[in-house]
C-alpha cells in the first residue's frame, strides 16, 4: 500500500518544482548530472561523496555521502590538490615573481 503524502510534503514538492522551473535548460541539465551522481553514490556503498555549498559571505555547508569525516577530509584534500594544479597550470615560473 502506498503511503499518502501529507499536505506539507505536497506543498514542499510543489515549491521545489517551482524552483526547478526557474532554471535555464543548461542549468537544469547540469543539475541533472549532479543528481545522477548523488543517487549513484547513495546506491553504491563503495562510492563516497562530499558536497560543499559555499556562499560569498564565506559560509559553507558540507554534506557527506557514504563516508565519515576522515574519508571526507581525504577526498577534499585530493580535490584541493587537483584544483591547485589546474589553477597553477598556466602560471609563470615562481622565479618570475622575484
Amino acid at each position: 500500500m502506498e503511503q499518502r503524502r501529507t499536505l506539507g510534503q505536497t506543498k514542499e514538492a510543489l515549491e521545489f518544482m517551482e524552483k526547478l522551473d526557474q532554471l535555464t535548460g543548461e542549468k537544469r541539465d547540469h543539475l541533472r548530472l549532479i543528481f545522477k551522481g548523488l543517487v549513484d553514490c547513495c546506491l553504491d556503498d563503495k562510492m563516497h561523496g562530499v558536497v560543499v555549498l559555499g556562499h560569498e559571505d564565506h559560509h559553507a555547508n558540507v554534506f557527506t555521502l557514504n563516508c565519515n569525516e576522515m574519508e571526507a577530509a581525504f577526498i577534499l584534500s585530493q580535490v584541493t590538490g587537483s584544483f591547485n594544479d589546474k589553477n597553477m597550470e598556466d602560471a609563470p615560473a615562481k622565479e618570475m615573481f622575484n
